[in-house]
């Protein structure tokens, strides 16, 4: 049952990107109303799913310190690489995007070598020669003098999108240790409540304080229509969140972490047909492919083997 439920969150994850993605288009680029909406809406959902499972609205909370002092850590770079993964959708196709988060277990394995002198086993280093071979490979490009300004402009914005990727997975290396915290004084799906719905509000401060006028002026140069549609896009990316996320806790109190994890890291194959197929992504597919699947066994065999 856990592995079902590992891959729903896994292909729901890589459903919900897919869909942000669209709605970053559709909407000219308004990253923070997307995002508050996604959150809000999936810690609304993931609240009403806790209800009719524990009958419960606030569970107890062993120690409120603790419990609070994970959500202080975990929210804020959950913020950070929220926001910076939508700018990475907002430059670059979806299907080069999505398999840099494979990265996020190199920043887990790497930092506890130098500083913790914890030495990886010989298969997890072998996951990091594998998952570094196919970043160097989706990023591969022959030098050429002669590239068009259609290619120059897709090499830049790939560059960037490269750079916001690598905040995320440092951002998402990080807030697992919060989200531990929190959950080791309370119920993992009431801390998924509380760190959705703090992530929107933080998002919906965001957009108050520094986005008004922003916000005033893409709402009055969307057509009717484009708003409809702004609107389905960014409440089902939020129900996909609250379904991944919601999956993959159920599954982590059902089997050990590494091994739930490790089928979740399946979500950028997931990604890259979804991109290919649904957003007509075509361009470098062979080597994007194969790439992705580099990643992937890389850091399934980090994640185990670590």
């Amino acid at each position: 049952m856990w592995i079902l439920l590992s891959s729903i969150g896994a292909l729901f994850q890589s459903v919900t990107g897919a869909i942000n993605k669209r709605n970053i288009d559709v909407s000219k680029n308004a990253i923070n109303i997307i995002a508050f909406i996604n959150y809000f809406f999936a810690g609304l959902l993931l609240a009403v799913f806790f209800y009719l499972q524990t009958g419960q609205i606030f569970p107890e909370i062993r120690n409120h310190l603790n419990f609070w002092y994970g959500m202080l850590i975990a929210v804020p770079f959950n913020v950070l690489g929220a926001y910076y993964g939508y700018k990475a959708l907002q430059v670059a196709e979806y299907n080069y995007v999505a398999p840099w988060l494979a990265f996020t277990s190199l920043f887990i394995v790497v930092p506890a070598f130098f500083l913790l002198k914890e030495v990886p086993t010989p298969l997890s280093f072998i996951g990091i020669i594998i998952v570094v071979s196919g970043a160097v490979l989706i990023d591969y490009r022959k030098k050429r003098k002669d590239l068009s300004i259609e290619e120059e402009g897709i090499r830049k914005r790939r560059n960037k999108a490269k750079l916001y990727m690598v905040i995320v997975g440092i951002c998402y290396t990080l807030t697992p240790v919060g989200m531990k915290m929190a959950i080791l004084e309370s119920s993992a799906i009431f801390v998924a409540v509380i760190a959705h719905l703090s992530i929107a509000l933080t998002f919906l401060l965001i957009i108050i304080l520094f986005e008004r006028k922003k916000f005033k002026t893409i709402i009055a140069h969307l057509t009717p229509s484009e708003k409809k549609l702004f609107i389905i896009l960014a409440l089902t990316a939020g129900a996909g969140y609250a379904i991944a996320n919601g999956s993959i806790n159920v599954a982590l109190g059902q089997q050990q972490a590494s091994l739930v994890m490790s089928v979740k890291r399946i979500a950028p194959m997931f990604s890259f047909f979804i991109g290919y197929i649904f957003l007509h992504e075509i361009r470098d597919a062979k080597k994007k492919l194969f790439a992705t699947a580099l990643m992937v066994v890389g850091t399934i065999l980090i994640t185990i083997f670590k």
